[in-house]
């Protein structure tokens, strides 16, 4: 109904994520569809993604594997060049916030929650950059559509964002079939991979600005190996491996 009226469509953004699923769920036959991959400007030093495989976090998840991940980034905290530094926590969902942060905000005062019982992502954000403490705001709610230059110091994903599968409509879409394909498969990780690189992109936002990434999540790893990411991505990905927490 759109594209029909016009000889060509020029889509442009950071986040496109997978040509083959963004083209399908446009409408667009693949063969008519020519993907560039531009390389980034922003220098790979400036914006380092480092996995460190502490929890694989579900609903399965035991006290202890809350812990660890607390722990975790109680650690990072902790250390230098990053102590003196704002940081976000991106938690995936509200009760992962509110379990991290009920035991994070025994070790330091440096901790804010955005929760439905808390405050919201608006306030949080005011809170969170306007603040001249090094504080760090665990929230599920800051992977896209923030632009903070030169204020976030580091993050952590601590889950992959996921879709939820109690979700009846996510569910559904997830066992889509094209063509006897499991395209839903596909796509349900597409994007879930794509938040993830857009909340990664949350940390630097102009070529000097600087910006450190921690993956907790031990999910997170095998569908990087089996999901689209720009080449501009991949090269800033590194193994982070140190002694126990």
């Amino acid at each position: 109904v759109l594209w029909g009226h016009f000889e060509h469509a020029l889509f442009m953004s950071a986040t496109l994520g997978d040509p083959t699923v963004l083209a399908t769920k446009l409408g667009i036959p693949i063969e008519a569809v020519t993907y560039l991959d531009v390389p980034s400007i922003f220098p790979i030093v400036n914006r380092p993604v480092f996995y460190w495989p502490l929890v694989k976090v579900s609903r399965n998840c035991t006290e202890g594997d809350w812990d660890r991940l607390a722990q975790g980034i109680s650690f990072l905290a902790s250390q230098a060049g990053l102590q003196d530094k704002k940081a976000i926590v991106h938690t995936g969902s509200f009760a992962i916030a509110e379990r991290l942060y009920a035991r994070l905000v025994k070790t330091s005062d440096r901790y804010i929650l955005h929760s439905r019982a808390s405050m919201t992502i608006d306030q949080a954000i005011m809170v969170f950059e306007n603040s001249k403490y090094p504080i760090i705001l665990l929230t599920p709610s800051a992977t896209h559509g923030l632009d903070l230059p030169y204020v976030i110091g580091w993050q952590v994903i601590a889950k992959v964002p996921f879709g939820d599968l109690g979700n009846t409509v996510v569910r559904a879409r997830r066992e889509y079939k094209l063509d006897g394909k499991p395209f839903g498969r596909r796509a349900y990780d597409a994007d879930a991979m794509n938040t993830v690189v857009q909340a990664i992109g949350r940390g630097v936002r102009a070529p000097d600005d600087r910006c450190v990434t921690y993956v907790l999540d031990q999910n997170w790893w095998p569908l990087y190996k089996r999901a689209y990411t720009p080449e501009s991505f991949q090269q800033a990905v590194r193994w982070l491996k140190v002694g126990a927490t």
